[in-house]
């Protein structure tokens, strides 16, 4: 049982990852595609109540100056509302959601911007915030455009089973497009995600590989020193104690002195110099 709870509360409210910052480009085109589609959207409402008559389509109530002027108001007052909840969809995704999904059947000039964010806030797949807001946004179309459209605009009053049916389905299409933006987002954090983890165990790796490589080339150095430290100390130690010795020999055992004590200074310097530097590293053997 609490297996499958946990499961519920993950389906439920999954992960929330953070959306990519926005490039200047997809800020421009996102507010670019809104601002033209919306304008456009309101023209041509306001073109089909100035153009068309009651003899062309039946049942058709023109819009009088006064509904004209009251649809522009709520229209462009709306449309500046859903643009300001577009803008802070990211910083406030259920308080742009709420208020977006209040005023998204008063106006068709913000009305991408009101899809825009509902497609936010689905990206974020958590459906305690996501199914409020839906049933926000239906209901509200119910109660704009069965009630205000019915009373102060007649012209743009629908019946109430196709104001249900085609805003359930905007607001399904709408959810389906933010799941989806949500889901691919966490895929690619996924892979991210384990794309760092081998690239830090790649690292681990290697640094284990670089420090087990410098204590090699430290021992087998060590070994190659002490043999002529050795070599010093014998030839040193036979000055020492053989009296018998000719110039001609001391000087050789001396200029071998000499040429084993300068290798060894400079074998020194190089194990010195592998043990400081974390990065020397020589696969073939020492430096």
């Amino acid at each position: 049982m609490q297996n499958a709870a946990a499961r519920l509360r993950s389906t439920m409210s999954p992960p929330i990852i953070k959306p990519a910052p926005l490039t200047v480009w997809g800020h421009v085109w996102r507010w670019t595609v809104a601002l033209v589609i919306g304008v456009f959207a309101s023209l041509m409402i306001i073109g089909l109540h100035v153009s068309t008559s009651s003899e062309e389509v039946p049942g058709f109530v023109r819009l009088d100056d006064r509904a004209m002027a009251i649809f522009i108001t709520v229209d462009v007052i709306a449309g500046i509302i859903a643009f300001v909840c577009m803008g802070l969809r990211r910083k406030f995704p259920r308080t742009a959601g709420t208020i977006s999904a209040l005023t998204a059947s008063l106006t068709a000039f913000g009305s991408i911007a009101n899809m825009i964010t509902l497609i936010s806030v689905a990206a974020r797949r958590q459906w305690r915030e996501i199914v409020p807001i839906s049933l926000l946004w239906i209901g509200s179309a119910l109660v704009v455009e069965g009630y205000y459209f019915g009373k102060y605009l007649p012209g743009l009053s629908s019946s109430w089973v196709g104001v249900l049916s085609s805003t359930t389905g905007l607001v399904g299409i709408a959810l389906a497009i933010g799941v989806a933006i949500g889901s691919r987002r966490e895929t690619l954090a996924n892979q991210r995600s384990q794309l760092m983890f081998l690239q830090e165990t790649r690292e681990a790796r290697e640094q284990e590989a670089r420090v087990a490589e410098r204590a090699r080339i430290a021992r087998e150095m060590h070994d190659v020193l002490a043999h002529r430290i050795s070599l010093v100390s014998l030839h040193s130690g036979a000055l020492a104690y053989r009296t018998d010795l000719t110039p001609e020999q001391v000087r050789e055992t001396a200029q071998l002195i000499r040429d084993n004590s300068h290798q060894a200074l400079s074998e020194l310097r190089q194990v010195l110099g592998v043990l400081r530097d974390p990065n020397s590293l020589d696969m073939d053997g020492p430096p």
